[in-house]
């Protein structure tokens, strides 16, 4: 099993993404020479980022613009529209419904 567990990180951050601009920031530090937080049994700065992001030795904080961005991008519900592809008919094949082995790939032909 990998440690930290991505489960056990999440608790520190509110999202994957948060999680991993954090780490990439900070392994972006001790590349620069940042002393270690953490006794980590490794020379990779990804891993030593996300051990002491684990302890709760590196936390983040955003800054009142940045959670207004992230307010106003979580609260708009832009519609989707449909795609040229998704007018035309076609036929859906679901896997769950039909054995792998009935159903038929067509390969295209490139007319030269």
């Amino acid at each position: 099993m990998i440690y930290p567990s991505i489960n056990d990180l999440m608790k520190t951050a509110d999202s994957r993404y948060t999680l991993v601009v954090e780490a990439a920031k900070r392994a972006r530090q001790l590349v620069d020479g940042a002393p270690k937080l953490s006794k980590v049994n490794s020379e990779k700065e990804v891993t030593i980022a996300i051990n002491e992001i684990a302890e709760g030795k590196i936390t983040y904080v955003r800054t009142s613009k940045e959670k207004n961005l992230v307010d106003k991008f979580l609260s708009e519900e832009t519609p989707i529209e449909e795609t040229s592809l998704e007018k035309t008919s076609l036929e859906k094949i679901s896997l769950e419904e039909t054995p792998l082995d009935e159903v038929i790939f067509e390969e295209s032909t490139i007319e030269e």
